[in-house]
């Protein structure tokens, strides 16, 4: 026990420990309070609980999904749209060498 409580100079080690945990706990519960009120909000959109309908999409997915395409216009097309969100797949070939492919990614310039 002697171990547990440092040198006798400052707090004990169980307590630091605990204060580290608080402090993980803290953001968790606040993480999972804000996924509950945004599936809160997101169950009264029909479009978004159209998109939960789906395999493998949830509410935060669904909701993100939309927020992007909340301005549609931005994108010139819909290849652009699957390179903004990182699901457009590019074929690159090189003479008459191998084809590649790969996910496209929307340039930042």
């Amino acid at each position: 026990m002697a171990r547990l409580r440092g040198n006798g100079g400052g707090k004990p080690i169980q307590e630091n420990a605990r204060l580290l945990w608080r402090g993980y706990d803290m953001p968790m519960q606040q993480q999972k309070q804000l996924r509950r009120q945004l599936e809160k909000t997101a169950k009264k959109e029909e479009v978004i609980e159209r998109l939960v309908a789906l395999p493998g999409i949830a509410y935060v997915r669904a909701a993100t999904f939309v927020v992007y395409l909340d301005t549609p216009w931005r994108f010139t097309s819909k290849s652009a749209l699957w390179k903004y969100l990182g699901i457009g797949l590019v074929r690159e070939k090189s003479g008459e060498g191998r084809e590649y492919l790969q996910v496209g990614l929307a340039n930042w310039q």
